[in-house]
């Protein structure tokens, strides 16, 4: 990766990065984002990068392993799997700071240790994920205090550097926004669980159109079933996983074998981006972008579809697109000696192709694949199926305290 740094204020070098990486459970790369100019590399969208959480990688193992105890669990989960499923190399996101020490030993310090279970990293144990440490100040550490630091407005001087926690690293306004100016930097797309990243941003690209237009779809579709089992429903990467399994126990299997059939998805996404930069008027760019939303949009209206409504929709276009030909080939053989059934036998060949192109969804591989994906069982019954009572009790009250939207 080729970054752009200032020089760092202690060593003057400009080099990427310098000092000792922990790693907890899975391979590690730092970054130090205070003195981070720009990015100047290879086109990782291209590569199927993408940013998510480490609350969010915990909160998908929290839901397989147990006990889910709020909403946001829910919605950490679903951005895991928006990573995990939508994008080819999916990176988590650690806060950080850099330390240098009076003996000159020069480290990131991270305090995610305990967050994440075994199962938690497993789910990222990809090949081309890694945690990925984003240094938002540099501290000075003297007999184990923070002396001062590169950020005149940090409120981590004067603090023990083994006594930080979690918030203490993710709560300042530079950690808070690292992961989003990295998606900015490297115009990839971030998966994150709080709702003020929701924003349109560099690099957010049709992988998250797409996603954003089927959830809006899907929520409209399941927001008017009656609350039997609970009062929430599920998003929609989560439900297709949890109809997927037996168990909570088969999720993981599930999102491997998911994350496999969707690869021509992913691919297509990424090859979609390349629309909006094409050499092509602004108006035949709109145009071509309708025309893929479209094709999102009709996901949950065709997955509802009855087989009766089916049936009938190809009578229609069979009676609206043969009726012409077959006319026009009849007049045309009774004409040279042929009779009425060779001209529709000559319309026949092609009536099923005719059919299948008529539906909106075939529009784009991506729709083609989830219009069979979101045929699920009933939210209400997948999360009495797969939630205990206890968990569903808790789910309830968390959005009495959050507040409902």
């Amino acid at each position: 990766m080729a970054w752009i740094f200032t020089a760092e204020e202690k060593s003057q070098q400009f080099t990427l990065f310098s000092g000792y990486v922990p790693t907890f459970g899975s391979k590690a790369q730092a970054i130090d984002l205070y003195r981070c100019v720009s990015y100047s590399g290879s086109d990782l969208s291209k590569a199927g990068y993408s940013f998510t959480e480490v609350t969010s990688a915990s909160a998908l193992a929290r839901l397989i392993e147990g006990e889910v105890t709020s909403i946001n669990d829910l919605a950490g989960a679903e951005a895991a799997l928006q990573a995990l499923l939508l994008s080819e190399a999916p990176q988590v996101y650690v806060p950080a700071i850099k330390t240098f020490h009076e003996n000159g030993f020069q480290s990131y310090h991270r305090v995610d240790n305990g967050l994440r279970t075994n199962l938690a990293f497993e789910l990222f144990q990809d090949e081309a994920s890694w945690d990925f440490l984003a240094a938002s100040e540099c501290v000075q550490v003297c007999d184990g205090k923070i002396m001062s630091s590169s950020d005149r407005k940090s409120k981590l001087v004067g603090r023990v550097l083994s006594e930080l926690n979690f918030t203490d690293l993710n709560s300042g306004q530079v950690s808070q926004g690292a992961p989003l100016v990295l998606s900015d930097m490297l115009s990839v797309p971030s998966y994150l669980s709080d709702k003020s990243s929701l924003r349109a941003r560099r690099g957010d690209g049709f992988q998250k159109r797409f996603y954003s237009t089927l959830n809006l779809s899907w929520e409209k579709a399941v927001s008017n079933i009656p609350p039997v089992v609970c009062s929430f429903s599920l998003p929609p990467l989560l439900a297709i996983v949890m109809d997927h399994a037996d168990n909570r126990q088969d999720i993981p299997a599930v999102i491997k074998s998911l994350r496999q059939a969707l690869a021509e998805v992913r691919s297509e996404l990424r090859g979609l981006d390349m629309l909006a930069t094409h050499a092509k008027g602004q108006a035949q760019i709109e145009a071509a972008v309708r025309h893929l939303e479209q094709s999102f949009s009709a996901i949950i209206p065709e997955s509802r579809l009855t087989r009766s409504e089916l049936n009938i929709r190809k009578l229609n276009i069979v009676q609206k697109v043969v009726r012409p030909i077959i006319r026009y080939a009849a007049g045309f053989f009774i004409n040279n000696g042929g009779d009425f059934a060779d001209g529709f036998n000559i319309s026949a060949n092609a009536i099923e192709e005719l059919v299948r192109t008529e539906r909106i969804v075939d529009r784009t591989l991506t729709a083609q694949n989830f219009v069979e994906l979101v045929k699920t069982d009933s939210v209400q019954f997948l999360v009495k199926h797969h939630l205990s009572e206890t968990e569903i009790i808790s789910i309830e009250k968390s959005i009495d305290r959050f507040g409902r939207s």
